[in-house]
């Protein structure tokens, strides 16, 4: 099994191609899970549409990338349970 690891993208937008390669270059080593600010997800640029770098993140991850919250980790039982404080992440 491989390890997991969160890749995010955020308005940097002239750092996309860069940033890619580098996702690209972590595939072949991890499973990795690709994330998705607001600006990164719905901004089309001169350095490329959202949609065509969302196309060609989820082709290198196997799965669609993360753009908004889902809820606390550990679910809604833990925060039930009287859990200090929930943290929040998208990905439990």
């Amino acid at each position: 099994m491989r390890p997991t690891v969160g890749f995010a993208l955020c308005g940097s937008f002239c750092t996309f191609r860069k940033a890619i390669d580098a996702l690209r270059a972590l595939t072949a080593q991890y499973t990795v899970v690709p994330i998705f600010s607001d600006a990164a997800w719905e901004t089309d640029t001169r350095f490329g549409a959202s949609a065509d770098f969302r196309a060609e993140v989820t082709a290198l991850c196997g799965t669609e990338p993360l753009h908004t919250l889902a809820q606390p980790c550990g679910g809604r039982s833990r925060a039930r349970r009287g859990a200090a404080r929930a943290t929040w992440c998208s990905i439990c």
